[in-house]
C-alpha cells in the first residue's frame, strides 16, 4: 500500500519528538547602545547619550505617576496591591512578603490588585482603570494652570 498515511486530528500532540525550545528574543538594548556609540563618534559630543538617558528617565517618571494613580484609586475602593511592575523592577507580594525582581524592559508599568470582597466589582474596577489616566493628566493640568 503506497497510499497516504493516516492523518491525525491532533498532529502536534502526536509528535514523537518534543518541539524545539523557543528562541529568546534579543533585546533592542544592544542595538540602541551601538547606535548611541556611533552617534557619539560621528557628532563628537555626548548629546545623544544625554537625550536617550533623559527619554528613559522621563518615561520611567511617567510610568511611576500612572501606576501610582491606579494604586491610589484601587486603595480608595478597597483593593489590595499584589503585583507591581515599574520600568526594570518587578515587585511581587508572595505569602505576605514583598520580593523584588529585575526584568529586561526599561520603560512601562503594570499593576495587579486583588479584591477584598465581591461587591460592586464593575464599579470598583472602572475606578481602578480610570485612576491611571487621571493621575497621568493631573500633572499636565496643574502645570498649565500655573503658567496661565
Amino acid at each position: 500500500m503506497s497510499g497516504p498515511e493516516y492523518l491525525s486530528k491532533t498532529p502536534i500532540l502526536d509528535l514523537e519528538q518534543p518541539l524545539p525550545a523557543p528562541k529568546h528574543r534579543t533585546s533592542s538594548a544592544k542595538a540602541l547602545i551601538l547606535l548611541i556609540v556611533i552617534a557619539v563618534f560621528i557628532l563628537r559630543s555626548l548629546i545623544p547619550v544625554v537625550v536617550v538617558f533623559d527619554y528613559f528617565l522621563i518615561a520611567l517618571a511617567l510610568a511611576v505617576v500612572h501606576e501610582f494613580g491606579h494604586w491610589l484609586a484601587g486603595r480608595c475602593v478597597g483593593l489590595h496591591l499584589s503585583y507591581l511592575v515599574i520600568g526594570p523592577l518587578k515587585f511581587i507580594r508572595d505569602s505576605g512578603q514583598w520580593k523584588i525582581y529585575y526584568r529586561p524592559h526599561l520603560t512601562g508599568g503594570f499593576i495587579r490588585m486583588s479584591l477584598d470582597k465581591i461587591r460592586r466589582v464593575r464599579r470598583r474596577l472602572m475606578v481602578v482603570v480610570l485612576g491611571g489616566p487621571a493621575a497621568s493628566l493631573g500633572p499636565v493640568h496643574t502645570t498649565s494652570t500655573i503658567f496661565e
